[in-house]
């Protein structure tokens, strides 16, 4: 049979097959992630090109936290077998982050990776990847160029996270100095209960700490944090969590069990992804409006420094004069200055600003300053960033020893404040705040008269987030507009 009669042969055969097979077709076979006509990758190149019947890789999740490298090799002797064992002090609980970003992925519907980089080898841009991760327990170094460089991550945006190894003190205080050194005008303070930190996913009120742990009975979170603007951008935890991570469980590890480390880091996470725009947007230089301009006359916005982060919306005011500017008939030149109780003359100013987190106190000549500074028809704005707790309980506090027979009252609809410009009869609040809230949609402000006008108003929740234009998480406020 030549080749021709064998190909025809061969036809009739699948021909009169699928006839008789017709009721008997196979089910179609199993979709395969691969496309006809992409034997090149698209540009740019060089890359290696995938052949047409190859498979295709899934793309791989974006990095959220490097681990840093750091140090030399440690050796230490097994207790059990008496082996010597080398390892690097940033290597242990090797499983913590991967545990923590996979439980991430579960919890917060969030696909994220992990990788590891020495501060040398990393890209101080933050959008490639927002976290780094620091942890041991021995003491560590840096050289002046890296901490330069982590310095450069933190202020664009980036988060650096601590961790002292199964609770180590010698790492801890190492931790705490190496801060200082970065940001000497500023220090690690204990976060406090209504951080948002401890309520960005769960509200963590109570954890449970390891059996050796005894100096937690109150079963309280710690954390401590350092903030840049309105978001801490530094947080350390003195206990161990990445041994909760890890699932592994040091008979001498003083740190969280496991489900509460899983449920803080959690919270870490969502609060980190939260204020990452926020801190590029805050990376921004702003500057103040007018600052080449020449007007009759200044408005100095005299905003009111005290030791700890005063200054919690660094652009809050220069959007507010640009508005108060375009949207009002005032023909003045603003500029914001800072003022300092303990130096400054206050008689320059004819508005006083004060914002902050965390508690503050006046001395006795602060206190005589800003009650005379009143008497003499100055006005002071107060604004609890965020609605703190913190904040509201010390300005209440002062304000009570300025004037210990004038309280702070709510002011009423019918104030002048509420209709000097805009009419206000209600306001929107932010999520957080209408927890707190429920239906109130009319703004609640207080106010302090001296001589028959109201020179000192004190908002409980946040304005200055709002005058920055940018979401701020989690925040117990207004609405921007």
């Amino acid at each position: 049979m030549d080749v021709r009669k064998a190909c025809l042969f061969a036809v009739l055969f699948l021909f009169i097959g699928s006839l008789v097979f017709a009721d008997t077709v196979p089910p179609p076979a199993k979709r395969h992630r691969w496309k006809g006509g992409e034997g090149f990758a698209p540009l740019p190149l060089p890359v290696t090109p995938q052949r047409r019947s190859e498979k295709k890789r899934p793309p791989k999740a974006p990095d959220l936290i490097v681990r840093l490298k750091y140090g030399k090799k440690r050796q230490v002797v097994d207790s059990r077998t008496g082996e010597k064992v080398q390892f690097y002090d940033w290597q242990t609980n090797p499983g913590a982050v991967p545990n923590l970003l996979r439980k991430a992925r579960s919890v917060l519907r969030i696909n994220y990776g992990e990788r590891t980089a020495s501060l040398a080898q990393l890209d101080v841009d933050p959008k490639q990847t927002p976290i780094m991760f620091l942890t041991g327990h021995i003491n560590f170094a840096f050289t002046p160029d890296e901490k330069k460089r982590l310095k450069d991550f933190i202020r664009k945006g980036g988060f650096l996270w601590g961790e002292a190894c199964c609770g180590v003190e010698e790492f801890a205080d190492c931790f705490r100095r190496f801060v200082k050194e970065l940001y000497p005008d500023k220090k690690l303070r204990t976060l406090q209960a209504d951080h948002p930190i401890f309520h960005s996913h769960y509200d963590i009120d109570k954890v449970e700490y390891t059996r050796i742990t005894k100096d937690r009975k109150d079963k309280k979170p710690v954390l401590e944090g350092v903030d840049l603007g309105c978001r801490t951008a530094i947080i350390f935890s003195p206990y161990s969590v990445g041994n909760g991570w890890d699932e592994f469980q040091d008979k001498d590890s003083k740190g969280l069990v496991s489900r509460d480390a899983y449920r803080l880091g959690v919270n870490m996470v969502s609060y980190c992804l939260a204020y990452h725009e926020l801190g590029r947007f805050l990376a921004t230089q702003k500057v103040y409006y007018q600052d080449e301009e020449h007007a009759r006359n200044d408005f100095i916005f005299g905003q009111i420094r005290y030791d700890g982060n005063w200054n919690t919306d660094p652009s809050a005011a220069a959007n507010l004069m640009k508005v108060v500017k375009s949207e009002t008939t005032l023909d003045v030149k603003f500029r914001k200055e800072a003022v300092d109780l303990t130096t400054t003359e206050l008689f320059d100013f004819p508005f006083l600003y004060i914002t902050g987190h965390e508690d503050f106190e006046w001395s006795e000549s602060d206190v005589a300053k800003i009650r005379n500074f009143m008497n003499a028809g100055g006005f002071l704005l107060a604004d609890a960033c965020c609605g703190r707790k913190a904040f509201q309980n010390a300005f209440v506090r002062e304000m009570k020893k300025v004037f210990p027979d004038n309280e702070l009252k709510l002011l009423a609809q019918e104030h002048p404040l509420y209709s000097a410009h805009y009419k206000i009869g209600s306001v929107s609040y932010t999520p957080f705040a209408k927890k707190d809230l429920g239906s109130v949609n009319a703004p609640v402000l207080y106010g302090i008269t001296v001589d028959g006008a109201t020179r000192i108003v004190y908002s409980p929740y946040d304005i200055g987030n709002g005058w920055e234009g940018i979401d701020h998480a989690f925040t117990r406020g207004y609405e921007k507009d």
